[in-house]
């Protein structure tokens, strides 16, 4: 496994999912949010699968990765996961 350093993006991301763990359980609209975020970098992965460019594929793995994270984090507060990204 490789660890890929936070980009600002992945970190926007990582700070999005702190205000529901300290708030305790997350709004709809805050999970409807998460899971957008989820549907919008599955289309940037694919695009990216489609250049073929390994380094904007990593990095379209690494924040889809991310926002599911935070999506799961938004849905299960309690055992949201805490730590860096880790990209396959």
């Amino acid at each position: 496994m490789t660890m890929i350093r936070p980009t600002t993006a992945l970190s926007a991301l990582a700070l999005l999912a702190a205000p529901a763990l300290a708030a305790g359980r997350p709004s709809k609209s805050e999970i409807n949010f998460a899971d957008q975020q989820v549907a919008h970098q599955r289309l940037v992965a694919a695009r990216a699968a489609q250049s073929g460019d390994v380094a904007t594929i990593a990095e379209a793995r690494a924040k889809l990765h991310a926002a599911r994270a935070v999506a799961w984090g938004r849905r299960h507060p309690a055992r949201a996961p805490t730590g860096g990204v880790v990209a396959r």
